[in-house]
């Protein structure tokens, strides 16, 4: 995958993308995916290597925090495609990649934080590509 370009529109308190290999759904936000962060700076023309990972998620937590202002992005290779998203929030572009459209997770959860975390609905989403992790 190659971030063709990528530029926030809003001020984020934290923002990060992570190279995901497993998931550990008993805790929430960033921990539940497992996987290394990207050191990558600068983000125009950033090559990704995808035999590193099997998905990339990118985050972005807004400031002053406001739920529906967090960024949240899921990718994973998928040879000549591309990914374009232009909002409010962020504007972006990524080759060879498919974006995957993160769903409230179907769960017996009883704690808020972790149901309307979308880190944590998203490594619901793919716990059984991950060998059930």
């Amino acid at each position: 995958m190659e971030i063709e370009y990528l530029y926030l529109k809003r001020k984020y308190k934290y923002f990060w993308i992570k190279y995901v290999n497993a998931v550990d759904l008993t805790i929430h936000c960033a921990k539940c995916l497992i996987g290394s962060y990207s050191k990558i700076k600068n983000y125009d023309n950033a090559l990704l290597n995808e035999s590193e990972y099997k998905y990339i998620y990118i985050c972005g937590v807004s400031m002053p925090f406001v739920y529906n202002d967090n960024i949240h992005i899921a990718l994973k290779y998928k040879k000549d495609s591309i990914v374009k998203i232009d909002n409010d929030l962020i504007s972006i572009c990524v080759k060879n990649a498919e974006e995957i459209k993160i769903v409230p997770a179907i769960s017996n959860e009883k704690r808020q934080n972790y149901v309307t975390c979308r880190n944590w609905q998203f490594a619901n989403m793919i716990k059984e590509s991950l060998n059930g992790k």
